[in-house]
């Protein structure tokens, strides 16, 4: 009998512990996912700290003024320039946990986090001369979101990464509970819940296009 009830109380803390752990889990991996934003983000206020306040671009291809071929022609992206020259070349800010097993390498042009491209607009020329928003001018740091889980669909299925983004359509609710991670020009992040219906979310939405907009 006595063992009989041991062996119940076992049971019992076995079926508690397995929804803990996994809530553990889940809270740790969401801890990686935002320690990678804020790096990638500090990389990005270094890069403005070397550029007279510039915002770096999403990409150059070719080579440009801002990354001056310190990239790889195969992927001359933001996210590899940060890494390698402010991040010392360590990839795996790219990957975020909760990325699906099918994707592919995190890296060149299938980051695991998008740049809002509004930081840096575009021209109808595309010159390589074009320059970023210089951040200390940009109004609402704290409201603009600049970098956030996203994907690369193909129809309806996310297929992998991406590097930037200039409205919430890029964007991957990849956490539990259709969630989605982002980080914005004051570096703190904030998590919303997301559901893609191939439109985008009104403008006041917390997704919304007002909050991919730099304010000057």
């Amino acid at each position: 009998m006595e063992l009989l009830v041991v062996v119940g109380i076992l049971v019992i803390l076995t079926v508690i512990s397995v929804p803990v752990t996994a809530r553990v889990r889940e809270y740790a991996a969401n801890i990686r996912c935002v320690k990678n934003l804020k790096e990638l983000g500090h990389g990005i206020i270094l890069f403005t700290l070397d550029n007279n306040g510039r915002m770096p671009p999403h990409m150059e291809n070719p080579p440009g003024v801002f990354f001056r071929g310190q990239v790889p022609s195969w992927g001359p992206t933001w996210g590899e320039y940060i890494v390698k020259i402010y991040l010392n070349g360590n990839k795996q800010f790219f990957f975020c946990p909760f990325r699906p097993k099918t994707w592919g390498e995190a890296a060149g042009y299938y980051l695991d986090y998008a740049y809002n491209d509004r930081f840096y607009p575009k021209t109808s020329d595309q010159s390589e001369e074009r320059l970023g928003l210089i951040r200390n001018t940009i109004t609402n740091p704290a409201t603009v979101i600049l970098l956030g889980d996203c994907a690369r669909y193909s129809g309806t299925t996310p297929v992998g990464g991406y590097y930037s983004m200039q409205a919430a359509d890029r964007l991957f609710p990849r956490h539990p509970g259709s969630r989605v991670n982002v980080l914005y020009l004051d570096l703190h992040v904030e998590n919303h819940h997301y559901i893609r219906t191939g439109t985008l979310p009104p403008v006041d939405h917390p997704l919304g296009t007002k909050y991919f907009k730099p304010q000057l």
